[in-house]
C-alpha cells in the first residue's frame, strides 16, 4: 500500500473524534473519509484498498447515494486503468448493495459509467438487463460530435457480446427490439450490420441478407470485418466465399496470391441489381426472426473460419 499520510490521518481523526463523541453527523463524516480515500487508492491503481474504503463507507453509513455517486468517478476518471472483469464486479457489486430506488438520474449515471467496460467485462450482459434498455430516454438516442448515440452504443456492445454465445431465443427478442429502435431513430450502418450477423447466423437467405448489408458495405467497403464477416454467408469452397476472403486481406495491406480469381469484381457483382433496405425490408426481417421464435425453427450457422496458410 503506498504511503498516505493524509487520507489515513482524516480517517485516524474521524474514528477519535466518533469514539469520542458517539453521533450520526460524526458516523457519516468517517464514512466521507473512507470514500475520498477511495479515490485517492483508485488514482494510485490499489483496488483492493479502493474497495475496502468503499465497503467500509457502505457498512458505517446509510449514504447509499454518495456510495454509488462516488463509484461513479472512480469508473469515468479512472476508466482506462481498470482492465479487469473482477475489479468492474467488484465496484460493481457494491452498487447493487447500495438503495438509491428512485434515483433514475444516479441510475442512468450508473450506466454511463460502467457501459465503458462492454468490450471485455464478462457481466456486462447481465449488467444492462439489470438497467434494463427500456429505461433509454430520446436524450440517449441523440448523436453527439458524429459519433453513435448512448443508446445504439448500447445495443451494438450488447449484439458484440451476443456472438459469442450459441442462438438461443432470447436473442430474437433482442433483434426484433433493435430493428425498432434503429427505424425510429438516426443510427448509423454499424447498426444494420450486427443485425446483418444475426441474420447470417440463422441462415436468412443470401439476397436478404446481401440487401440488408448493402448501405453498410458502401461505406464500410474497407474494412477488413466487413468482407470477413459477409463470408460466413457462403460455403467455404464457393466462389464467393474466396473472393471475400481475399478482399478483407486486401483491406489488411496484404499482397493477394490469386492470380486466377477477380475478388473485387465477385464482390462488387454480389450487389449488382440489389437495392437498399427500406423500411417494409427490415420490418419483414423482424416478422421473419418471430416466426423463427414462436417455432424455434432456426438453424445456426456456424462461422466459417479463415483457413491456416
Amino acid at each position: 500500500m503506498p504511503e498516505n499520510p493524509m487520507h489515513e490521518k482524516w480517517i485516524e481523526n474521524a474514528l477519535q473524534r466518533l469514539a469520542t463523541q458517539p453521533s450520526k453527523e460524526n458516523l457519516t463524516h468517517l464514512a466521507e473519509c473512507y470514500l475520498d480515500a477511495a479515490s485517492y487508492y483508485a488514482v494510485a491503481k490499489e483496488w483492493k484498498d479502493c474497495y475496502d474504503c468503499i465497503k467500509c463507507a457502505e457498512l458505517i453509513s446509510n449514504r447509499s447515494e454518495a456510495i454509488v455517486k462516488k463509484i461513479i468517478t472512480v469508473c469515468i476518471r479512472c476508466k482506462s486503468a481498470i482492465v479487469s472483469s473482477e475489479i468492474v464486479n467488484a465496484l460493481f457489486d457494491l452498487v447493487l448493495n447500495a438503495d438509491f430506488e428512485g434515483n433514475f438520474t444516479l441510475k442512468k449515471g450508473v450506466f454511463g459509467a460502467f457501459h465503458w467496460f462492454s468490450k471485455f467485462w464478462d457481466a456486462y450482459l447481465d449488467f444492462c438487463d439489470w438497467w434494463g434498455f427500456e429505461n433509454f430516454d430520446i436524450a440517449d438516442y441523440q448523436i453527439v460530435d458524429k459519433r453513435d448515440s448512448l443508446a445504439e452504443s448500447a445495443f451494438i456492445a450488447y449484439s458484440r457480446r451476443l456472438s459469442s454465445l450459441t442462438v438461443a431465443e432470447y436473442m430474437f427478442d433482442f433483434y426484433i427490439n433493435f430493428i425498432d429502435k434503429m427505424l425510429a431513430h438516426n443510427f448509423t450502418v454499424y447498426a444494420e450490420y450486427h443485425v446483418c450477423k444475426f441474420m447470417i447466423r440463422t441462415s436468412f437467405d443470401v439476397e436478404e441478407v446481401l440487401r440488408g448489408y448493402r448501405k453498410y458495405i458502401k461505406q464500410k467497403n474497407l474494412k477488413p470485418w466487413s468482407w470477413t464477416t459477409l463470408s460466413h454467408l457462403f460455403d467455404m469452397e464457393s466462389t464467393e466465399y474466396k473472393a471475400c476472403m481475399l478482399f478483407a486481406q486486401e483491406c489488411e495491406g496484404m499482397k493477394s496470391d490469386s492470380l486466377t480469381l477477380n475478388y473485387r469484381a465477385v464482390c462488387h457483382d454480389l450487389f449488382a441489381g440489389i437495392k437498399d433496405a427500406d423500411t417494409i425490408f427490415w420490418r419483414n426481417v423482424q416478422s421473419r426472426l418471430r416466426e423463427m421464435r414462436n417455432s424455434r425453427t432456426w438453424t445456426e450457422k456456424k462461422k466459417n473460419k479463415r483457413r491456416e496458410k
